[in-house]
Parts: structure tokens; sequence; C-alpha cells
């Protein structure tokens, strides 16, 4: 006789789950989904491309990033450098007026010129929606279970394609004028000098880092780390084309590495792999034609993770507000951008 009441008012009131769950059970699975996204977002599974960039918290509609820096040089020196100052380009301070200087943290003996990066927020969000507190939906309060794993890998797809998109981006918006509070922008394009001529995957071997560290060091870049990231079929022929002159090293589980700052290195530059660099579903307009994969190779001072707001978590069961339907949502408001063109390195591999 229950059961039949149980099944009328399912079929007769169709939004009507089959199980009740209490406010108690339910304020308890919140807290739980809480606790267990919180640990997913700290645990080796999780993406470390943004982990490798530079990081600031910002507030507002957009923000801007501070990029290269060049140092009081004479006359003759900055001539003689003239061929490598393109990061430094923009926001010329050819005034001395106290505000402009302290805008841009000089003090009045320091000449020179700094570039910012326009950057705007994007929310970076997954959820799933039920239409009742259905048991794979109410074992997503656990981090060991799959759903909450696979939803969490969906959210980190989305934070490593941000960061892609500063890499490998055409051109991005820079801050041209010099007063204290600039708004005038311009669009620059990443600089010719900083995209290397195309790999092929049956030819490509260890010869690829020194043409990358080749470019950094151009900038003055000796003592910073360098990643270079590659997709697993480049790194497959990347070790079976070196022969022994590459140790075939486990680089793609190197979430230890990173925890312990022992990180690898072939040549001074550190390998990454990771599946997005060939992913031609999800990388869309950045892989050119026939191009099969990317090579991306930067500093940390080269790219910026800009959080405006930090990953947030809601969970609602069968919830009025959702009408009835029971909510698990993980979202925050970031974005990535290449904030200084010379400590990056772009690559692609042809087949």
């Amino acid at each position: 006789m229950k059961l039949f009441i149980k099944l009328f008012r399912h079929f007769a009131f169709g939004f009507m789950p089959l199980y009740a769950i209490s406010a108690n059970d339910a304020a308890a699975y919140i807290i739980q989904f809480k606790d267990a996204v919180k640990e997913l977002a700290g645990g080796p599974m999780r993406s470390y491309l943004k982990e490798m960039i530079g990081y600031e918290k910002c507030e507002g509609e957009s923000a801007l990033i501070g990029g290269g820096f060049q140092p009081n040089l004479s006359a003759g020196r900055r001539t003689a450098l003239a061929s490598v100052t393109n990061r430094y380009t923009y926001d010329q301070l050819a005034s001395t007026d106290a505000s402009v200087l302290a805008a841009h943290l000089l003090t009045p003996n320091d000449t020179g010129t700094f570039q910012r990066t326009q950057v705007l927020p994007q929310q970076i969000d997954i959820g799933c929606w039920k239409e009742q507190a259905e048991k794979s939906f109410l074992a997503l309060p656990d981090p060991t279970s799959r759903e909450l794993r696979n939803l969490m890998q969906g959210y980190w797809t989305k934070e490593d394609l941000s960061v892609m998109d500063a890499l490998f981006a055409a051109t991005t918006t820079r801050v041209t004028g010099t007063a204290a509070t600039p708004t005038t922008t311009a669009s620059v394009s990443m600089p010719a000098t900083q995209v290397m001529d195309d790999f092929s995957l049956a030819t490509i071997d260890y010869k690829v880092f020194s043409a990358v560290k080749k470019r950094f060091l151009k900038q003055y870049q000796s003592g910073a780390d360098i990643f270079a990231v590659f997709g697993p079929d480049t790194w497959e022929a990347l070790v079976n084309n070196s022969g022994d002159r590459l140790l075939n090293q486990d680089y793609v589980d190197s979430a230890s590495y990173f925890m312990d700052g022992k990180l690898p290195k072939c040549m001074g530059v550190v390998p990454v792999v990771h599946p997005l660099f060939e992913n031609s579903t999800l990388l869309g307009d950045l892989l050119g034609a026939g191009e099969q994969g990317l090579i991306g190779a930067f500093t940390e001072d080269g790219l910026t993770w800009a959080e405006f707001m930090s990953m947030t978590s809601l969970m609602a069961i069968d919830s009025p507000e959702f009408k009835g339907q029971s909510v698990a949502l993980v979202k925050e408001f970031a974005n990535a951008c290449r904030n200084d063109d010379n400590l990056v390195v772009n690559g692609a591999v042809v087949a």
C-alpha cells in the first residue's frame, strides 16, 4: 500500500521525488560538497598550467597587468639594445611629473619604458542539474566519486584553455598612454621573433629545447624557469627522435615535481606534457592549417592569471529557487593574459 502511494504521487505530481531528503540531510550534503570541491581544487589531480604563471588579485570590470620594464640606460646602450626592446615600446615615460613616476613605481632617477596589458574577467564554471536528488547527484559530495572528479576535470580544462588562449593569442590589448590613469589602448601583435618555424613530427628532436632557450637568452632571461609545453604525440616523437641524447623520463606525471619545487630540465628548459596541446576539437582557431599540435614556452613573468572572484561552490537539493531541481555549481571569475610578449615563445607541429 505504501509503495502504491509513493508511485501514485510520483506519476500524478511529476515534480515529486520517489524519496524525500530531510532538511538536515540536505544541509549536510551541501557542506560536504563544498569541502569535497575545496579538497580536489588543492589536490594533485588539479591542472598545473595556471600555477606556472604569475598571479594577481584584481577588482572591477577590467584590470591592467604590468609587463616588461627597462631600467635606466645610457643613450649609447639604449641605442645598442634597440633591437630587443619590443616589450618596452608601450607607455613611454618621457615625463618627470611626480604623479606619473609614482604610478609606475619609479624613483626620480629612473628612466625607462613600461607596458600594461588589459585583461577582462570571464566566468569559468561547471554545473550538474538533476530533476531530483538522484543517487548519482548525491555522490557529488564525495571527493573520491567519479561524478565529482569528472565534473572538476571539466572545470580545470576551462582554466587551461584560458591560459592557452593567452599563450597563443595573435594580439593583446595594451595601454599606450603615459598619463597616471591611462585609458587609451591599442591592439599589439605577437612579435614574429617569438614565433618559431613549424616542427615536423617525423624529425622533431632535442634541438627544440635549444631553439626555445635561445629566444629567452636574447631577452636576458637566464635565471627564471622556462616551461615548454608539448602534446603527448609531440613528446613521443621528440623522445623517439632524440635517441640517447634525451633521457626518457616521465614528465607527464610531474605533479610531484611542482609540489616539491624540483623541476626536471632538458638543456635548461622544463618540459611539460599536456593533452590539450593536440586537441583539435577544443583548440578551435588556435590550430592553423595543417598543424597537428602546439608548442608553447614561457616564464612566470610572461603570463598572468588574473583572479577577479575566487572559486565558489553551490549545492541546492530539490530547491524551489531552481524550480524543484537539484543543482551543483562551481564557478570563478578569472582570466589569463600575456603581459610580456618577449617572455613567451610559440610554435607548432605538423605531420
